[in-house]
């Protein structure tokens, strides 16, 4: 027997978990959440952390996920503490990452009756969760059986479709009185999951569709490491029958694939032919702009998009093909009837890789100090078997110009592309990874997530190189922003490059900074040395960045 919170929706919300295998649980501080705390904190079987802020704790159970592809469980208290998870996990949500946020509330009877830390929290994550559920407060006989089923039904769902599923739980007082039960005599609900694959009618009909294109395009967004789906591409384009575009955090490595994207559409000549008759996409949302543009402009004569979700993704106008199925099981059942595709298409692409490659190289060559050049040093000195999470705005976009090293595994939030949790997310990556983890971010982004810190959880493997240009420099190097008077205190919202030197210091981290390329070389030598999390802080000059990147774009186009 053990002892346990005595509200009984805690206790059956803690058996759903562990049946279900979570494994971590991210609990930040309250009193109407006692119950929960008490429950999960008794289970040897759980790992708890205690992580204050909210909006932190969120991200880093979303990188605790990205890593070890299980439900994170969180756990607040009343009011406006659930509604800090947002962001987290409306990422989560777009990233297919499964966040089981667990919120306890007042009783009903209580919100909007002028109590303290009341809102309304029924349903307050819809838009960003695959379902709610709303957990009884009562213990009579009839309230366990509810509270048994929805748990192990929220718990299940969160497993399966790898989603957030938000579970809240209403709690009298007292909220700290224990009582025992037995575990062993406890039951769940379980739920078995079937696969899906096409069925022999639909496998012909879309068989004939592929056959008949003489060029086919293979374009991957972000994406788990996937090494079945990896292996499937890569036997596909050794054959002949696709090109593959993708991007570093679509995790597909192969040396014939384009990785790319923005370097080669910059360098394609107009009015060339490189639209394919068919074009298959997987994965979620893309960061180049580009080829959304390019392939809106010039629409492919089919598009399939591979999507499990419940609604249509038709990024380019051009959909004609919604397949509801995994792209590994999809590629598998197509693989065995896809006849090759026409050689011309594919040498048009190397050839075209082969320019992009040469002129990218050239424009290297005697490169003014900027957030460029200290990206060409930084990338060149990532540890083998290390992540790499990436922040959003500029970083993410100039790592997809450089080269792609497949020692390196990738990740960034863009799932909605928010700056927010850059930094939580890659400090709980951190935590479940065993080798290093390197986060790129920018100077505004760190500052936004300096909480991220905040607590008892960073890896000593975990090293942040930020890239402090003075501001937002993605609105400097943007068309329209950048010609605006508001430019440096709305957009930019300049800072005379603040050092994150004091910050490093509080909260017990080892600091460096560099303002040129061959600091910036020596220092990165020893960067991945000694047992404690590190900050290299690279001070690049704002307006030379901007120009170096706008420079870099026209370069590529000349002929």
């Amino acid at each position: 027997m053990t002892e346990y919170s005595n509200h009984r929706s805690a206790y059956e919300v803690l058996q759903a978990c562990i049946a279900n295998g979570v494994k971590q649980v991210v609990i930040s501080p309250g009193s109407r959440n006692a119950p929960l705390v008490l429950t999960f904190a008794k289970q040897p079987d759980i790992e708890c952390f205690s992580v204050v802020d909210e909006r932190t704790a969120a991200f880093f159970a979303l990188g605790l996920s990205q890593q070890s592809h299980l439900p994170t469980a969180l756990v607040c208290t009343s009011g406006t503490a659930v509604l800090n998870y947002a962001p987290a996990v409306a990422e989560a949500y777009e990233q297919n990452i499964p966040l089981l946020v667990i919120s306890a509330d007042r009783p009903e009877e209580f919100i909007d009756q002028g109590v303290g830390q009341a809102i309304r929290q029924k349903g307050i994550l819809n838009n960003f969760v695959e379902k709610h559920y709303q957990l009884p407060a009562g213990s009579e006989r009839k309230d366990v059986a509810y509270a048994r089923r929805m748990a192990n039904e929220a718990v299940n769902l969160c497993k399966q479709k790898h989603r957030p599923v938000h579970i809240n739980i209403p709690f009298w007082e007292p909220l700290y009185d224990k009582t025992e039960y037995d575990d062993d005599k406890h039951k769940v609900i379980h739920s078995t999951e079937l696969s899906q694959q096409l069925t022999k009618n639909e496998q012909d009909r879309l068989l004939a569709k592929l056959n008949d294109a003489s060029s086919v395009l293979i374009v991957g967004g972000f994406i788990s490491e996937n090494s079945k789906l990896n292996d499937l591409l890569d036997s596909m384009v050794n054959k002949g029958k696709a090109v593959v575009l993708t991007e570093s955090i679509a995790n597909q490595k192969s040396d014939k694939f384009y990785y790319n994207i923005d370097r080669l559409l910059s360098a394609m000549p107009e009015n060339s032919s490189f639209q394919p008759d068919l074009l298959i996409t997987f994965g979620g949302t893309l960061i180049s702009k580009m080829v959304k543009q390019w392939l809106r402009k010039d629409p492919p004569k089919e598009h399939w998009h591979l999507n499990k979700r419940d609604y249509f993704v038709d990024t380019f106008q051009c959909l004609s093909e919604n397949i509801p199925l995994k792209p590994e099981v999809f590629f598998e059942q197509i693989s065995k009837g896809w006849k090759k595709s026409d050689e011309e298409y594919s040498t048009r692409w190397r050839e075209l890789a082969k320019i992009a490659d040469k002129k990218h190289h050239n424009y290297l060559k005697d490169l003014l100090w900027s957030d460029f050049q200290a990206f060409n040093v930084i990338l060149k000195n990532l540890p083998a078997q290390s992540l790499l999470h990436l922040g959003n705005s500029t970083v993410i976009r100039y790592h997809q110009l450089f080269p792609y090293n497949a020692e390196v595994s990738y990740f960034s939030n863009r799932g909605v592309s928010g700056i927010d949790g850059c930094t939580s997310t890659a400090v709980g990556a951190a935590y479940n990874f065993d080798g290093f983890t390197t986060l790129i971010t920018g100077d505004i982004s760190l500052g936004y997530d300096s909480n991220a810190l905040w607590h008892q959880y960073v890896n000593p493997k975990l090293r942040i190189i930020v890239i402090n240009n003075g501001g937002g420099g993605i609105f400097r190097f943007l068309e329209a922003s950048s010609k605006h008077q508001e430019l440096e205190q709305f957009f930019e919202t300049t800072h005379s490059n603040q050092s994150y030197e004091h910050l490093a210091s509080h909260w017990g981290i080892n600091y460096q900074s560099v303002d040129n390329k061959n600091d910036l070389e020596l220092k990165l030598k020893d960067f991945y040395t000694g047992n404690k999390a590190r900050i290299l802080e690279i001070f690049t000059p704002q307006i030379d960045s901007a120009k170096v990147l706008r420079g870099y774009f026209r370069f590529m186009k000349k002929k």
